[in-house]
């Protein structure tokens, strides 16, 4: 199905090429309901799949972007947050952005970003 650009908040390249879309129904829906902390920093979330320090993909083959969380947004949620965390499905062909928040620690995974 094909998305109008009125129902995309961003879209942007990973390093691997991809193009990574956040759409307004996951963003106002999920995202700011569920985790309201981590949807005030949209554009921090932006620069986590644009540059991220890591990309881990499941075996389920969802792909987990991290980046270290900055010192303003640490203040904001929790002291011990590490990552921002932002995960991107694959439906239909297009990589979309499921949910993010902050965490601790990487998930368990093949790093595929960057690589070794």
């Amino acid at each position: 199905m094909a998305r109008k650009k009125k129902d995309i908040v961003f879209e942007v390249e990973d390093p691997l090429g991809r193009k990574v879309a956040l759409i307004k129904r996951t963003y106002y829906g999920h995202i700011l309901r569920r985790h309201p902390g981590a949807g005030l920093f949209l554009e921090t979330l932006e620069k986590t799949v644009r540059n991220p320090d890591s990309i881990i993909k499941d075996k389920w083959g969802t792909y987990h972007y991290y980046k270290k969380v900055e010192p303003k947004v640490r203040e904001f949620f929790h002291p011990s947050a590490t990552y921002l965390w932002v995960c991107v499905n694959q439906r239909e062909g297009k990589f979309l952005v499921s949910t993010c928040e902050t965490v601790q620690k990487e998930k368990k995974g093949r790093l595929m970003w960057p690589k070794k």
